[in-house]
């Protein structure tokens, strides 16, 4: 399809319409078709496709392999959340909608002598052992990307520096060598500690994800309203 030009190529297959919202037989009708090449919003309603896909991957990410290797959504959360053109504030932009992140900000052990500890599916309310849900929040995107999901040998470690080591440093977006305290601890764990047959940091991505597809439904919900055939 040609936004520039705001031409539809009626009849086409999906593959070759890049940002069909259409229904899931393959094809679209002429009035989905005609909404995505109006002048002006190919850019817009592709970003509302993109946000809809990452949504789509997290929700995937809990029924995949345990291979720790080929667990989907890392570089999903970082491009809804934390890249500069964060996805959520791209298609969020003129809708204005407010949304909240119900996370546990439950702390962890204040002990010196720790060496490991991690929330895991704490961190999701909805998962969390009853009796340890006393710190539940609303929280704005900021606060929780920095709630504290894990400390290694006395680095504490947010749901943002998990997410920005999983994207940068394990591979999810770009592969490299840690180089901070932090990443240098949780590289360190990758040999040594798994928890339901993931490395630690990746599995606790499954608890996180759970979080934001739950907080990010309002969203998904208008765009999907907004893009429904008359």
């Amino acid at each position: 399809m040609d936004f520039a030009g705001g031409q539809a190529k009626q009849g086409l297959p999906c593959a070759q319409n890049v940002g069909c919202l259409c229904r899931p037989d393959g094809r679209g009708t002429e009035t989905e078709h005609l909404i995505l090449s109006k002048p002006g919003h190919g850019e817009v309603l592709t970003k509302d496709f993109s946000f809809r896909g990452s949504l789509q991957t997290l929700r995937r990410a809990r029924r995949r392999s345990r291979c720790a290797r080929r667990t989907p959504g890392r570089g999903s959360v970082q491009k809804l959340l934390l890249d500069d053109t964060r996805l959520v504030d791209a298609v969020n932009r003129s809708r204005r909608i407010k949304y909240r992140f119900r996370a546990n900000e439950r702390q962890p052990p204040d002990d010196p002598s720790l060496v490991f500890w991690s929330i895991q599916d704490g961190l999701d309310p909805d998962t969390a052992a009853p009796l340890r849900t006393n710190n539940v929040r609303d929280l704005t995107r900021d606060k929780f990307l920095a709630v504290t999901i894990m400390v290694v040998r006395g680095e504490r470690l947010t749901v943002a520096d998990v997410l920005r080591y999983l994207a940068n440093v394990a591979g999810a977006v770009h592969s490299g060598s840690p180089t901070t305290t932090k990443e240098m601890a949780l590289a360190s764990l990758a040999s040594s500690i798994q928890v339901g047959g993931y490395t630690p940091e990746v599995r606790s991505l499954l608890a996180v994800a759970r979080v934001v597809t739950k907080a990010l439904q309002p969203i998904r919900r208008a765009i999907e309203e907004a893009t429904r055939p008359a």
